[in-house]
This record gives structure tokens, sequence and C-alpha cells, in this order.
């Protein structure tokens, strides 16, 4: 009888504190500040103007690399394109929110870059060269549609 009657206070005890932990009340200083919104990628100034400018900026690295793999110099190019990526993942996010059309070329061109001069220990030339002046066309042509 006394283990039934610890068993009953110990499970009213965690029910108890298992609804308290739950329940979301508010707080009694109506003073305190607001919590902030998380940042969001798509939030930030350079997302947020993910448009000619960012693209333009973005196709020099690009321009960069294609005159590095001309010249032989793999290194540099990609170098020149991994400085291009960077760029990319800050304002991939305002790119795709404006046109899932030009993300989606864009990021297929990317790709294309990534399997013939990164992934390569020796790329080749041509079709380095090949994928990094079609990135640079996609940006060219999807820079207008994103201002």
């Amino acid at each position: 009888m006394i283990n039934l009657h610890r068993i009953l206070i110990v499970s009213t005890l965690a029910l108890l504190t298992l609804t308290a932990c739950n329940s979301q009340q508010p707080t009694a200083d109506n003073n305190s500040p607001a919590p902030a919104a998380p940042a969001s990628p798509s939030a930030s100034p350079q997302a947020a103007s993910a448009g000619k400018d960012n693209l333009t900026e973005m196709k020099g690295y690009v321009t960069e690399a294609v005159t590095a793999v001309k010249a032989d110099n793999f290194a540099k190019a990609k170098q020149e394109y991994k400085e291009y990526d960077e760029k990319w993942e800050a304002v991939e996010d305002g790119v795709r929110t404006k046109s899932q059309d030009a993300y989606i070329k864009i990021e297929k061109d990317m790709t294309q870059v990534t399997n013939t001069l990164v992934k390569p220990a020796k790329p080749d030339k041509t079709k380095a060269t090949a994928a990094l002046n079609a990135l640079s066309k996609t940006l060219d042509a999807n820079a207008s549609s994103l201002k």
C-alpha cells in the first residue's frame, strides 16, 4: 500500500512537471525587448540585393578563371572559381527568391564547372573553358532579370 501511495505521488509530480514545462506563459516583465528575429540569408542586404551588381561582380571571378585556364594556370582558375562560389553562397537565396529559373540555370552551369575544373586533378582546358563561358553567359542573361 505504501508503494502504491509513493507511485501515485511521484506520478502526479512528474505529470505536473511535464505540464508546467510545456505551457508557455507570458512574462510579467513587459518592458523586456522582443527577441530579435533570426537573420536569414535572404534578409541580409547582400542577399536582398542579389541583382545585376552582384552577378556582374561575380562574373569577374569567372572571367579571371577563364583567363587562368587559357594560360594553363589551373590553380589560379580554381582559386578564382572558389571566390566566385563563396560570393554565390551569400546571394543564392536571394536569386532563388527572385527567379527560380535563373537559380536553376546558374546552379546547373556551376555543376559543370565543378565537374570540369574543380574535381579533376588535371582539368581538360577545352571543357573547363566551355563550362566557365557557359556560366558567364548565364550570369549575363539573368543579371537584368534580378534587379
